[in-house]
């Protein structure tokens, strides 16, 4: 479910950061609002070439130029690649983004961001609290995943993600064509891993965790361009590759799981579909009650808290 001047290493606007992400389904920008430009209205005209009207544009299709709150929503699935076969469909997740963004600088937007991914049986949006592992056999008790609140700074240079995030984007160059914008991030980011082998042996991949993230937004050039919005809607779209999910208790099993996913930026909260907001909040009631939700939220930090290595050896 995404994004700095160009920091080595990581992915939000998204997850612990990128995520990211969102779960309408694929829609045309047309489609998500009928706020698209009309025809001889005023124009913003989008200059390639000009720090200024990238920046401004780049805002509008991710966030806001205007101090709000942004909600995204998603659908993803995943993938299991232990090199060699096919991919092997894992499960799949609900991602739900909300970013509140305000102009701190003439050209400074802070956003900040919370994000969840409740994961769900493939291909459904039933969710699970366990999970069959297909490689061992084990059924296995799933941690979904909560990030934020991570600050995230927008300038003409690009986009700095802060310590928490786990997605260091870097710009690419950005394309339009048939009438559409498309912003594309990419992120490389690799940790060392708290949870040492030694230790944990089923839950960690190793000590050094890697995570590569890709995703673009697309929106409408008539919206970006429209003087008279401050947000465009905009669909997104993500891939990542990263280690196993410590929950899932591969330990140093060889492969990576893949993540892809598709959703929008929504007009508003009440454009959310009642049923995927009633499965949110059952599942992530937090989400919805975000002024209350001041620490930090860490999933490996809490994994390490909540649960018990299956085997501890002794430290040297």
């Amino acid at each position: 479910m995404s994004n700095k001047p160009d920091p080595a290493n990581q992915s939000g606007l998204d997850r612990r950061t990128v995520l990211k992400g969102l779960g309408a389904g694929a829609l045309g920008a047309s489609a998500l609002s009928g706020c698209a430009a009309e025809q001889g209205a005023p124009r913003e005209p989008l200059d390639l070439n000009d720090p200024v009207s990238r920046f401004r544009a780049r805002v509008k299709v991710f966030g806001s130029l205007a101090e709000e709150t942004v909600h995204r929503v998603s659908r993803g699935h995943v993938w299991g690649y232990v090199h060699e076969g096919n991919l092997e469909p894992l499960f799949s997740m609900i991602n739900y983004n909300v970013t509140r963004w305000r102009q701190a600088e003439e050209h400074k937007f802070v956003a900040t961001m919370n994000e969840t991914a409740l994961f769900t049986r493939f291909d459904t949006d039933e969710v699970i609290d366990h999970w069959d592992n297909i490689y061992t056999g084990e059924t296995v008790e799933v941690q979904h995943y909560f990030t934020g609140p991570i600050t995230v700074e927008n300038t003409l240079e690009g986009t700095i993600t802060d310590e928490t995030a786990t997605m260091k984007p870097k710009n690419m160059e950005w394309w339009t064509v048939g009438g559409r914008l498309f912003i594309p991030i990419r992120s490389q980011f690799r940790f060392p891993n708290p949870l040492r082998p030694e230790v944990w042996p089923k839950a960690s991949v190793g000590p050094i965790f890697h995570w590569d993230s890709f995703m673009f937004l697309m929106a409408e050039l008539a919206d970006v361009e429209n003087p008279e919005l401050a947000r465009a809607p905009a669909i997104s779209h993500y891939q990542e590759t990263l280690n196993w999910n410590h929950w899932m208790l591969m330990g140093q099993r060889p492969g990576r799981q893949l993540s892809r996913g598709y959703g929008c930026k929504l007009d508003s909260l009440e454009e959310m579909p009642a049923k995927l907001r009633a499965t949110l909040e059952e599942h992530a009631p937090e989400m919805f009650d975000l002024e209350n939700w001041t620490e930090v939220r860490d999933d490996m930090k809490e994994f390490i808290k909540n649960r018990t290595p299956a085997s501890v050896e002794p430290e040297e």
